[in-house]
């Protein structure tokens, strides 16, 4: 049989299909990984301690863990607050004793350090922090030596100049044989802030032209070891101290715009090219 359909209008039904939305990622943030990046050698190191911390709980032995940050503690307590009453019966020679006695800690601790980055690559990261120590000793030693005012050869700030350029001379070399992200930034901080507590610049030419070498080695040491975030580290340093010079300490004009020039055109040539490839 067949039926008619009247008079009526059959509409065809059509199921509704719903077309998901797409929602396109988000383009990731490039400030995080800058940060990440820059801020790794405290990971680093805060992980070493971690890791420290969990074999001896592991273990069972976390009493030897906090005996050991007790003592290192205490090591520095001795060496650090109660080393100025000593050596009181040697007179007006007990702050030369004492500074040098920091400098041969510091040498000393970047000696260990260098031997027991070859003992593996479970000691490299304890090895640069032990030479990140000794450099941070003799900056510091350095600046104490400006207060020798009974030894004016040794408080002479040209003399202190001198051995804060060699010091940054070791740090810059132990940042290339280890490839340590520690040592490159305390090297660069440390270069380029401890002249500040010697309080001469005069017109700042001589205290320019080291910063330059400084910024052109830390330069080099972060295309070796494979870092470019240091270059941002280096770049906020000199412009910094840059500007703190020209503000209190009134350099010439010449003096400014020459170093000024230079100094732009290094980060020109850091931002643009690769080695020498543009």
């Amino acid at each position: 049989s067949v039926k008619r359909v009247e008079n009526r209008v059959v509409k065809p039904i059509v199921n509704r299909v719903e077309i998901p939305v797409v929602i396109a990622p988000k383009t990731p943030s490039k400030l995080e990984p800058r940060i990440k990046e820059l801020v790794s050698p405290l990971n680093a190191g805060l992980e070493l301690l971690i890791s420290v911390y969990t074999k001896y709980k592991t273990e069972r032995k976390l009493p030897i863990f906090f005996m050991t940050i007790a003592g290192i503690m205490a090591i520095l307590f001795g060496a650090g607050f109660l080393m100025q009453l000593s050596f009181s019966k040697l007179g007006i020679y007990q702050g030369v004793v004492k500074i040098g006695s920091g400098f041969a800690f510091a040498v000393v601790s970047m000696l260990v350090g260098s031997r027991l980055s070859k003992k593996g690559a479970a000691f490299e990261e304890y090895a640069a922090a032990l030479i990140s120590l000794g450099v941070i000793l003799n900056y510091l030693m350095i600046y104490f030596l400006a207060d020798l005012g009974n030894f004016p050869i040794l408080s002479n700030a040209i003399f202190g100049f001198s051995l804060i350029f060699l010091n940054t001379i070791i740090s810059i070399y132990f940042s290339l044989k280890y490839e340590a992200k520690l040592i490159s930034v305390i090297s660069l901080i440390g270069g380029a802030f401890t002249p500040f507590y010697l309080g001469e610049f005069t017109d700042g030419n001589l205290y320019f032209l080291y910063l330059w070498l400084l910024a052109v080695g830390t330069s080099y040491v972060a295309k070796k070891i494979n870092w470019k975030s240091l270059n941002y580290v280096i770049f906020v340093v000199a412009f910094g101290t840059i500007e703190y010079i020209v503000f209190n300490h009134n350099p010439s004009i010449t003096t400014y715009a020459i170093y000024f020039h230079l100094f732009a055109y290094t980060f020109f040539f850091l931002s643009l090219f690769d080695g020498l490839k543009l």
